[in-house]
């Protein structure tokens, strides 16, 4: 599972996200690869989807146990 992720602001626009999610992708291609991002970050969810990801499911992120449940 990927996330969150933070990329400080002198780095952005640099396709590094892009970069290290299409490793990730390549190097555990086997396994099944969740990342999420939250529901208002376009820049992040564009990133996601042209990396290659695919989209599932909204989640619910419950704030004590922090535990993901699908929507």
């Amino acid at each position: 599972m990927i996330g969150p992720c933070f990329t400080f602001d002198n780095f952005r626009r640099q396709g590094l996200y892009f970069e290290a999610l299409r490793l990730i992708m390549k190097l555990y291609s086997k396994n099944q690869i969740w990342i999420f991002a939250h529901e208002s970050n376009l820049p992040s969810l564009k990133v996601i989807e042209k990396a290659g990801f695919t989209f599932v499911s909204d989640v619910k992120l419950n704030r004590i146990t922090k535990c993901l449940t699908l929507k």
